[in-house]
Formats: structure tokens, C-alpha cells, sequence
């Protein structure tokens, strides 16, 4: 698996801040140096990207492969990768297959975990599937059907209207301790133009879509460390 520049980056600042620290401590009084080296160390780490975009990307496709949708069905779909931040959940990946970016998120920068199906499966931990009872061709006839999904008027004016049927699944970690407990670190959230080609409330093809989505738990977590 190969890393990004930005990535790499981040490891060395990390590993040159941690070097130097250790020998400060021991033989030199000034504070301030210390805490300095540690604010290096941070600030590398924030400003090179933890998630590499090209690598989920093609995780993503082949994900697509692997749950056994054909290169036809995958032109009426979408999927992406998104992760905790804070109080939020932001799109670390873009749209696969097309490798389009999010208007709705370059807009809001962050989803807010509890609104729309991605936050909803993130808070609850399971996966949710939706699809539209009617083609709405309007935004009032979107509003009453959105708001339910927890997203204000602003926000309905940028969600893709074009999208007839959701699917978001939580991707799980066992908590450290062996606990049992679950802990979730990421939502993979698919959506399509027609639900009649491409039936997300298919029980056989939702088994699918949750059992391979195992596949990028040991991925976000390694791009974490």
C-alpha cells in the first residue's frame, strides 16, 4: 500500500518531533523549547491529511467490484467514505465511481452527525437504507421528506435532488480491551439515480454491500496511527 507525500510527512514530523523531545526532557530545564517541539509535532500532523483520498478512492472501486455490481449498474451509483471529526463527519474520500467532489460538503465542510441517513447510521451504529416513495421533481416536494432526516431549508437547496435511493453503512472496530463493545469509525454511504435498476432495499444485495464493507475498518485505522 503506498502512501501519500502528504502522509509521509506527517510520519517524519511526528517521528523527528518525538526524537527530540525524548532527550529534552532529560537534560534540558527550558519548558518552553519542549512544548514548542511538541507544537511542531501537532502542527504537522494537522496540516498534512491523515486520510489519503487516492487510496480509498481505489478501495472504493474495488469495493464496487467485490459486492459483485457491474460496470453498467455502477454508472447509476455513488459512493464515499466518511469519518468522525469532533462532532462531525467529513468526507474523506470522493464519489466512486466518478470521482466527483460533494457540493453539499464543500458547502457545509462537515456533516453534523445527526443529520441525514450518513449521521443517523453513524449515531446508531447500523445500517440504514432509504428510498423515495415518489419522484419529487420539485424542492417543496423534497422539504416535508428531508426535514424528517434532520436537514434545515439551507440545506435542502444543495442536497442532489437527482438521488432516489440511500444506503449508509457503519463501519465498525472492536474497542480496545476486547470488551465486545463496538466503536464506529467511519459511515460508507452509497445512493443511486434509479432505484429500479439498482434496488438498495434488497435484503440479498444490502447483505453484500455490509459484509464487504468490513474491508476498510483495517484501512481507516491504519491511516489513523
Amino acid at each position: 500500500m503506498n502512501f501519500s507525500i502528504n502522509q509521509f510527512k506527517s510520519s517524519i514530523g511526528l517521528s523527528v518531533t518525538g526524537f527530540l523531545i525524548a532527550p529534552v526532557i532529560a537534560h534540558c530545564p527550558n519548558l518552553w523549547l519542549v512544548c514548542a517541539l511538541i507544537f511542531l509535532g501537532v502542527a504537522c500532523w494537522i496540516v498534512y491529511p491523515q486520510y489519503d483520498k487516492e487510496i480509498l478512492n481505489d478501495a472504493l472501486l474495488y469495493y464496487l467490484g467485490a459486492v459483485g455490481i457491474s460496470e453498467a449498474d455502477q454508472q447509476q451509483l455513488r459512493c464515499c467514505i466518511y469519518v468522525p471529526s469532533k462532532e462531525n463527519l467529513k468526507m474523506v474520500s470522493d464519489y466512486m465511481p466518478t470521482g466527483s467532489a460533494s457540493t453539499f460538503i464543500q458547502y457545509r465542510k462537515h456533516l453534523p452527525q445527526s443529520k441525514g441517513i450518513v449521521g443517523r447510521a453513524f449515531s446508531k451504529m447500523e445500517t440504514l437504507v432509504d428510498v423515495q416513495p415518489a419522484m419529487f421533481s420539485t424542492t417543496e416536494e423534497y422539504k416535508p421528506y428531508l426535514l424528517d432526516w434532520g436537514f434545515n431549508s439551507k440545506d435542502i437547496e444543495l442536497l442532489d435532488k437527482t438521488r432516489k435511493g440511500f444506503c449508509a453503512i457503519p463501519i465498525l472496530k472492536q474497542k480496545v480491551g476486547n470488551t465486545g463493545k463496538m466503536t464506529c469509525v467511519g459511515v460508507l454511504y452509497l445512493d443511486t439515480l434509479n432505484p429500479n435498476l439498482l434496488d438498495l432495499s434488497d435484503a440479498d444485495l444490502v447483505d453484500r454491500l455490509e459484509s464487504a464493507a468490513m474491508l476498510f475498518e483495517p484501512i481507516l485505522s491504519l491511516m489513523t496511527k
